[in-house]
């Protein structure tokens, strides 16, 4: 949590001393809510023999940000967010039979739930007086708040059992990742957008080069800024 803190921090100063600099038509500073849908997947590198399918989950999103204008065609938004996150994955698992072994496929459901602080350059391209493209790209840094599994082992039951952040748990805390960003922006302040936030941490807790899990989110948003 300090250093989401101190990522929160450290992105106003700089985008507050930058907002002196403002040679924009539009105010110098805005203030906007956003929310969405996430189609977020989970990046594995698995031993060699392994074989996963990576399916997607659709969980939300929420935040709000700080538009710091420079001119009429380049800003710095930094923003913090709820940002749902995981992903499905499929295996198959031997395991133990009455005549030696049988295989079985295994289904797993990962729910990761973080708080997100990106930190966007956005590139304002005006195709009319009321409406601008939008094309942006910058770091994120997003801290675990909570996760859960639903695990579905061939035609059983599904189990859903309750995950940890931290050292002692089974996720590191802290995933640092690029966020990309291509959408419209109208005069009135409506916002919409496609997103794709690209996770650069194996947050496996105890994962290595051969054995890692990544995050991935592509999520269309609608927002609005506050002129």
């Amino acid at each position: 949590m300090k250093k989401t803190l101190l990522a929160i921090c450290l992105a106003l100063a700089t985008t507050t001393a930058f907002a002196q600099f403002n040679q924009s038509d539009y105010p110098s500073v805005t203030f906007g809510l956003v929310g969405g849908v996430n189609a977020a997947f989970l990046k594995t590198k698995m031993p060699q023999g392994s074989a996963v399918s990576n399916n997607v989950i659709f969980p939300g999103s929420l935040g709000i940000n700080a538009d710091f204008r420079f001119n009429d065609y380049l800003s710095l938004r930094p923003g913090i967010s709820y940002s749902g996150k995981g992903g499905d994955l499929q295996y198959i698992e031997s395991v133990s039979a009455p005549f030696g072994t049988m295989d079985q496929t295994v289904d797993q459901k990962f729910a990761l739930n973080y708080i997100e602080v990106p930190v966007n350059l956005i590139g304002h391209i005006p195709v009319t007086d009321s409406f601008n493209i939008l094309i942006g790209a910058g770091p994120y840094v997003a801290m675990g708040l909570s996760a859960k599994t639903t695990t579905t082992v061939g035609d059983s039951d599904p189990e859903t059992d309750k995950l940890e952040f931290g050292n002692n748990g089974d996720f590191k805390s802290t995933d640092l990742g690029a966020a990309t960003m291509l959408g419209f922006e109208t005069s009135s302040g409506l916002i919409f957008g496609i997103n794709y936030d690209i996770g650069l941490t194996n947050i496996a807790q105890n994962g290595d080069s051969n054995n890692s899990l990544k995050t991935g989110t592509i999520y269309a948003s609608i927002g609005f800024s506050f002129h």
